[in-house]
C-alpha cells in the first residue's frame, strides 16, 4: 500500500474539498467516481488527488466547519473489478469532535491499474 501525506483547499463559494498528495506528482487524468467525487492520477497511475463536490452536502456538515478538519484520511482500494473509496474526516466544533466520511463503491469500468493507496493530513 502506498501511503502519502496530504493538503487541502476547501472553495466555500463552489463547496468543493480538493485533497492532493503533499508530494509533487505529475498530473496525468482525471475520473469521475460519481456525481461529487473526483480521483486524480499521476502518469504512473497513483491516485494523487481527490476532489469533493457539494462537499457540506457530501460529508453532511456546515461550509465553514471546513475549515475547523482536525484529521482527514483516505483510502483507496483498486481491484480489476471496483474502485473502493473511504473517507474519514474528524472535524473540531464548539469543543466536540464531529466524525463524518463517505465510502463509494464503483465499478472498475475503464480498467484502472489494480493499486491500493492512502493519503492523510501531515
Amino acid at each position: 500500500m502506498g501511503y502519502k501525506k496530504a493538503k487541502l483547499d476547501y472553495d466555500e463559494k463552489y463547496d468543493s474539498l480538493f485533497v492532493f498528495c503533499e508530494d509533487e506528482y505529475e498530473y496525468k487524468t482525471s475520473l469521475e467516481l460519481d456525481s461529487n467525487i473526483i480521483l486524480d492520477f499521476s502518469v504512473d497511475g497513483v491516485p494523487v488527488a481527490f476532489e469533493f463536490l457539494n462537499a457540506s452536502n457530501l460529508f453532511n456538515v456546515n461550509k465553514d466547519d471546513f475549515s475547523k478538519i482536525k484529521s482527514l484520511n483516505i483510502k483507496s482500494k483498486i481491484t480489476k473489478k471496483e474502485i473502493n473509496i473511504t473517507v474519514k474526516i474528524l472535524i473540531s466544533k464548539l469543543n466536540k469532535a464531529i466524525d463524518t466520511g463517505v465510502n463509494r463503491v464503483i465499478s472498475n469500468n475503464l480498467n484502472v491499474p489494480e493499486y491500493d493507496s492512502e493519503i492523510a493530513l501531515a
